[in-house]
């Protein structure tokens, strides 16, 4: 029954526009196909910059202009406690630096960014690849009068944002 199929195009490969050899299986071509697609699909994940690299890219520029980099804390770091004692220390100095905190997504990347900038302002940016408005994905937040809190899961940031409309 399976041999009857070679030499003749299926209805299905009809319909789909997909050509056979003489003499091939048309259900190889259709797998020949979907294996192409599947590849081509792997290759432009693994080729096109990841959203995560641009919320890192927003932070050269601070990185060229000398602030310090506090570092990166992934998911479950076993860094945080060396990042939190230099985010405390450049705060405590008035020094610039910049620090990033992965954090876990449901349906994507986030990560929460501290910067102090040389006007001695803190900036809370947020990170999420899903609501990537911006080139960077990055959406930054001055913090008016910064608290920051050393707790048991890391640093507790408090700011008292004020808008006048």
């Amino acid at each position: 029954m399976r041999n009857a199929a070679i030499g003749r195009e299926s209805r299905f490969c009809r319909r789909q526009g997909v050509r056979t050899e003489p003499g091939m299986d048309p259900r190889r071509s259709v797998m020949r196909l979907l294996t192409m697609l599947a590849v081509a699909i792997v290759a432009t994940q693994l080729f096109a910059g990841s959203s995560t690299d641009r919320f890192d890219a927003y932070f050269e520029k601070a990185k060229a202009s000398g602030y310090v980099n506090c570092g990166r804390v992934a998911i479950g770091g076993a860094n945080r406690e060396s990042v939190d004692a230099c985010v405390l220390k450049r705060l405590a100095e008035g020094r610039p630096f910049f620090a990033r905190y992965d954090q876990q997504g449901i349906d994507s990347r986030i990560a929460i960014g501290l910067m102090l900038a040389e006007t001695k302002v803190l900036s809370v940016i947020q990170f999420d690849d899903w609501t990537c408005a911006t080139p960077s994905c990055a959406h930054p937040e001055v913090c008016n009068s910064p608290r920051i809190a050393k707790t048991k899961s890391g640093l507790h940031v408090r700011c008292t944002n004020d808008y006048d409309l």
